[in-house]
Parts: structure tokens; sequence; C-alpha cells
């Protein structure tokens, strides 16, 4: 009787390796392919993209050397700064100014800021502001308020289980 003798491991398991190593190989190439540089202008994709040198337009310093200073810059692209530093009560510089810039659909977006003994402090219409709340919350605050006024006051109790 004849029996057929047993393949090699290695002969088992070369298949395996052969389609794991394509898989691998395949998963490198898309990967690749994914994190190429992406030349995309107004949403759409170009052939090539050459940026364009920014030209800087005015960069005016004047430093006092108390710690007052002005600082004005504008470069071609749009961006600007204007910033005025003066000596803060705490050896700090103090600042005030407003830097702007232009969005992708050609507004021009705007901050001003103080930076001084209170922190920093910036405005603009870009930044969020918390919603109001509803009248039923500052109704129960205004009740809490005049509560406390008349000398009200609640102690915290125990859940009973």
């Amino acid at each position: 009787m004849w029996v057929a003798p047993l393949p090699t491991p290695s002969e088992t398991h070369r298949p395996l390796l052969n389609n794991t190593m394509k898989l691998v190989l395949l998963a490198c190439l898309v990967a690749a392919a994914a994190a190429a540089p992406q030349n995309i202008i107004d949403g759409g994709f170009v052939d090539s993209f050459e940026p364009q040198p920014i030209v800087i337009l005015r960069d005016e310093r004047q430093d006092n050397g108390d710690g007052n200073f002005n600082y004005l810059f504008e470069a071609s692209n749009g961006i600007q700064e204007e910033r005025t530093g003066t000596p803060g009560i705490f050896g700090q510089s103090n600042m005030q100014g407003t830097y702007r810039f232009t969005l992708p659909d050609g507004t021009v977006a705007e901050v001003r800021y103080i930076a001084d003994e209170n922190g920093y402090r910036a405005e603009s219409p870009l930044i969020p502001t918390p919603h109001p709340l509803p009248a039923h919350a500052i109704e129960q605050i205004r009740i809490a308020e005049e509560q406390r006024e008349q000398g009200i006051t609640f102690e915290p109790q125990p859940f009973e289980q």
C-alpha cells in the first residue's frame, strides 16, 4: 500500500505568506497614495501648484526701551497685525492690538485683544460664544438670589434608599 508523503511546512505556508505579503504591499501602496500631497485649490484638483511668494508690505517697530512699544506688520496675503505695549504693574508687558487675515471665501477676519494683569481677552465674531440661558434658568437664579438675601439656606439631605 502506497501512502502519499505529507507536504513539508514550508510548502503549506508558502501560499499563505504570498497572499499576506501581497495584502501588506497593497496596504502600503494605498497608504502612500493617500498620504501624497494633494494639489487642491478652491475645492478642485489642479495638476501643479506653485506657491506664490508673500511680500512684506510694512514692518514698523518702535521700542522706547522703557516697556512701551508699537508694532505694525502687513503682508501681501492679507495678514495684518497692530500691537501696542506698555509696562504692567507686576513687571509684565501689557499689550493690546488687532490682527486680521483673509478667510478662504475672501472675507477679512479681525480679532481685537487685550493682554494685561487680568489675562488675555479677545473679541471677534469668529470666537464662539455660549448659548444664552433659557428663561426658566434665569428665573431659578433670580429666586435663589432672593432666598439668599432673605437668609434662606438649604442643608443638603442624603438620598434615601
